[in-house]
């Protein structure tokens, strides 16, 4: 006998209820205050009610309680880490499964979650789910990663060239005698020596004033270099007087800047000299002129931002600013601006060139006696003639060269060169006679040595506070980094083959 039947036998078995407590349950109370619930019904009703809830309700979690999570950034800025994050997590926001972090066609939908950056600590604090925080968490690692860097060496050449040359000549005519060439009351002279008027006899009469002493034109404003002839003299003076200068300027500038930039990171360099310089001038209630003043710069800038492909090459959005006082003069305020702008892309180590002949102006001046001053080689006794030549030159030569993730070493020996140039410079700048000297050595103590001395000790000194240990875990962390990005990648390339056997299928 089938003991199924007997149920049957006996007259049907009982029926049987579609509730997992059974039947006869009344009613579920909350009370809020005492957090209490209130179960009314049959005792074995109750018991499973209340076994369901000390089980699958109020139990121990095993997932975090706390939705606030914190993520210690390395090397991406906080702020920049939150506005990426809360770009990325938005994904159809509004959609139904969103609203409780469902998964529609492999697609993962985050519940609503805050991310705040934190500035002074570099972190972030997150409030979501721990489902979704561990998401967020692996996308982090994947975008906080150590941003390359490049070294740029950059030279400036810089020349103001300016040639000012000048020929001239002024005459008068002798005192005319009784035999004079046209008459005893006609007299010439001409004028535009260094622009300089007629020179007047103050003791003649009539036209005798024109017969001055032209030598007054040399004595009255001396100019370095030049060169004055007098070409004959009477009782009033040097009736003649030829003038050449040449005047020949050349200023240069040679500068060598450095500096490291990481990617997408401005990175500037600037120097130069500040004047206080006369602004205004106002008059007191006593009349008194009272000046005013404010300082002037004149400075060399150099602004770099690299952006560093994964190619090697680098595009440079480069602005290198030049500006210089035209005078020694200290209360001068006269100056010259250069400015060369350009984003340009270069390979590694290779020299880019910015700028060349920037002006190049030719200045003529020539004043003349009509028709006698047009006669070949006597017409230059009835004019004279200047000519300036100004030529402006600026010369950019920018160098990158790519400092790898991986080169821990490489900015230790850019240091390295440039600690050594500089140790070359202090040499070049000692006086090895002097030196020699035991008098000079006590009395002019050599200042080069003291600041070679402190380089030597800022050398020594680097590796005072590296901790071996922190060095290990720095190295244990970066491969454990590595091995996280090969398993994720391992996981993407099986995720990759179910995909395209599904497609297959």
């Amino acid at each position: 006998m089938v003991l199924k039947s007997l149920p049957r036998l006996l007259g049907g078995r009982k029926q049987q209820t579609t509730s997992f407590f059974g039947e006869g349950l009344v009613r579920i109370i909350p009370e809020v205050r005492h957090n209490y619930v209130f179960l009314l019904g049959p005792l074995e009703a109750v018991r499973r009610v209340e076994n369901f809830i000390r089980k699958e309700l109020d139990g121990v979690i095993d997932s975090p309680f706390s939705p606030l999570h914190v993520y210690e950034l390395k090397y991406i800025d906080a702020e920049v880490a939150a506005a990426i994050l809360k770009e990325a997590t938005l994904f159809q926001a509004e959609s139904e499964a969103a609203k409780f972090g469902g998964v529609r066609d492999g697609d993962k939908f985050f519940k609503p979650l805050n991310i705040t950056p934190e500035k002074s600590g570099n972190r972030l604090i997150i409030n979501a789910d721990y489902e979704d925080f561990v998401k967020i968490q692996d996308l982090l690692r994947k975008i906080d990663v150590e941003q390359p860097q490049v070294a740029l060496k950059v030279l400036i050449l810089n020349v103001d060239l300016t040639d000012d040359r000048q020929f001239g000549i002024q005459l008068r005519n002798k005192k005319p005698g009784i035999d004079g060439l046209v008459g005893n009351n006609v007299n010439f002279q001409t004028s535009g020596l260094d622009n300089q008027p007629i020179v007047e006899n103050t003791a003649g009469t009539g036209a005798t004033r024109l017969l001055g002493d032209l030598v007054r034109l040399a004595s009255a404003e001396v100019v370095g270099g030049a060169t004055y002839l007098t070409l004959g003299s009477d009782q009033f003076g040097v009736w003649g007087l030829l003038r050449v200068l040449e005047t020949y300027t050349n200023i240069s500038i040679v500068a060598n800047p450095f500096l490291v930039a990481t990617h997408k990171y401005p990175s500037v360099v600037s120097l130069g000299e500040t004047r206080r310089v006369v602004t205004g001038t106002t008059l007191t209630a006593g009349g008194v002129p009272l000046d005013s003043f404010d300082d002037l710069s004149a400075k060399l800038e150099v602004f770099v931002v690299p952006l560093i492909s994964i190619d090697g090459q680098v595009t440079l959005e480069v602005r290198v600013k030049l500006e210089q006082f035209t005078e020694a003069a200290q209360a001068s305020g006269n100056r010259t601006i250069k400015e060369v702008k350009t984003s340009v892309i270069v390979a590694d180590n290779e020299v880019l060139a910015l700028g060349g002949l920037i002006r190049d102006n030719i200045s003529e001046v020539q004043t003349k006696v009509p028709l006698l001053g047009d006669i070949p080689w006597i017409g230059w006794f009835f004019k004279n003639k200047a000519k300036t030549l100004t030529r402006s030159s600026l010369l950019i030569l920018i160098t990158p060269e790519i400092i790898p993730t991986y080169g821990a070493g490489f900015a230790e020996r850019f240091t390295d060169s440039k600690l050594r140039e500089a140790d070359r410079l202090l040499g070049d700048m000692k006086n090895n006679d002097q030196l020699r000297d035991p008098v000079h050595r006590w009395f002019f103590y050599d200042n080069n040595q003291v600041i070679a001395n402190e380089v030597n000790t800022f050398i020594d000194n680097q590796d005072k506070y590296v901790d071996p240990a922190i060095e290990a875990l720095i190295e244990r962390e970066q491969e454990e980094r590595k091995s996280a990005e090969e398993r994720l990648a391992e996981k993407q390339k099986k995720r990759n083959r179910r995909k395209n056997k599904n497609n297959v299928s």
